[in-house]
């Protein structure tokens, strides 16, 4: 067998019909900052409940196989450069349910929603830094899927490590009643498969 370089890759993104590959570079990038650990190495995480520092990849299958769904918080225009439709896709297979930001970038807001992924904008002057999340702390996103409405209220919690809660009112950056369908059913895929087979036969 030959064993390839690393640098024989080129990009993720001439990858990008692999799966397997494109859920491991959903967060490869050398311009991220990861306020939860920020001595990780690129593309790596802290596994809370271990403290153990490891591909993101890894620790979201932890996360799944915990039956913990992930939210990921975020800086100012998120998703900026990252129109392409697997920039969602692969955050989908990391587990991540809703993204919690200031502000989004237009297509990728779009793309996030397609693919099931809820986006919530904080309110005016909170951001990461402002939230101060540490190792421990737990985000509450309160959106159950029939409250879920065009610009609806999105109640988030922070629940520290020492027990204090901080409350958000955030709002759902949700613009048409299709994207709320496409939130209920989990994106487009499952909801192209209930019409289709909500049609009568013949």
């Amino acid at each position: 067998m030959v064993m390839s370089s690393p640098s024989d890759l080129n990009v993720f993104a001439s990858r990008r019909g692999n799966w397997e590959v494109m859920m491991r570079a959903a967060f490869y990038n050398k311009t991220l900052a990861n306020l939860l650990h920020p001595a990780a190495p690129v593309g790596h995480t802290l596994h809370v409940p271990s403290n153990e520092v490891q591909p993101i990849f890894e620790v979201a299958e932890r996360y799944r196989a915990a039956g913990d769904p992930v939210v990921l918080v975020a800086g100012e225009r998120y998703g900026t450069g990252s129109s392409r439709d697997w920039a969602a896709k692969g955050q989908r297979l990391l587990g991540i349910r809703a993204v919690i930001a200031p502000s989004f970038e237009r297509i990728h807001r779009s793309n996030l929603i397609g693919m099931g992924i809820l986006p919530v904008r904080l309110p005016r002057g909170t951001g990461p830094r402002t939230l101060d999340i540490k190792p421990g702390d737990k985000i509450h996103v309160e959106a159950p899927a029939q409250a879920i409405a065009p610009r609806c209220h999105i109640a988030v919690r922070v629940v520290r490590a020492d027990g204090a809660i901080d409350e958000i009112d955030a709002t759902a950056v949700v613009e048409t009643q299709l994207e709320v369908e496409l939130l209920r059913r989990g994106g487009v895929i499952p909801l192209i498969l209930h019409r289709t087979l909500s049609q009568p036969a013949g």
